[in-house]
């Protein structure tokens, strides 16, 4: 897993940008770092601010850590144990890592820089007026036949309704993905204390 490698040299807080160019397991007791199964694996990615942060504050919190060193210490099997356990805990069905870095409403919700409740029902409020707003102006287009800015119109409303839609159901799963956030920060927390404890006994 590529997140699993990174180190804090990969970030760069002054553009908002991670650089992902390696894969680790853990393989007999060992760590194994390589290349990326496919080249275009190898990408820069641009972080959201509120991401950015976290992540330079949690960086912060690790002490001793040095530019190439892993900022989770932890492997891909206790993630999937954590999973596992969380999600009996919480009596939902299990989910897996693949399914948390593809859901649809995670990537919504970073590209459209929303984190509250409040920030989502802002959001689909302006799509609704926006669309209130095409649908009228299509309607006087009618009039004068012109197909090329009607089909335009309705190329966007296409895309604004799937977003209400998304709004919506992210309303609607609300609870669910509370759950899932509440149990990250339970394995954020874990791997924050298994540093704490790495470090201290370091120091003995």
């Amino acid at each position: 897993m590529s997140c699993l490698h990174l180190p804090p040299a990969d970030f760069d807080f002054e553009k908002s940008t991670l650089r992902v160019n390696k894969s680790y397991q853990r393989l007999e007791g060992e760590d194994i770092i390589t290349d990326p199964k496919t080249p275009c694996s190898i990408r820069t990615i641009t972080m959201p601010d509120f991401l950015k942060e976290e992540i330079k504050e949690y960086i912060g919190m690790l002490y001793g850590i040095g530019e190439n060193d892993r900022i989770f210490d932890f492997t891909k099997s206790f993630l999937h144990h954590e999973m596992k356990r969380g999600s009996e805990a919480a009596g939902v069905k299990k989910l897996t890592l693949h399914q948390l870095r593809h859901q649809k409403q995670f990537h919504f919700l970073i590209d459209n820089d929303i984190e509250t409740t409040e920030q989502l029902t802002a959001f689909k409020e302006s799509t609704e007026s926006k669309i209130n707003e095409l649908t009228l102006n299509r309607s006087r287009l009618y009039k004068f036949n012109t197909k090329h800015e009607i089909e335009k119109i309705n190329k966007e409303l296409r895309e604004l309704r799937k977003d209400v839609r998304t709004c919506k159901n992210i309303f609607e799963d609300s609870e669910r993905i509370q759950e899932h956030q509440h149990h990250i920060a339970q394995l954020e927390q874990q791997a924050r204390n298994a540093n704490k404890q790495r470090f201290k006994d370091k120091e003995r």
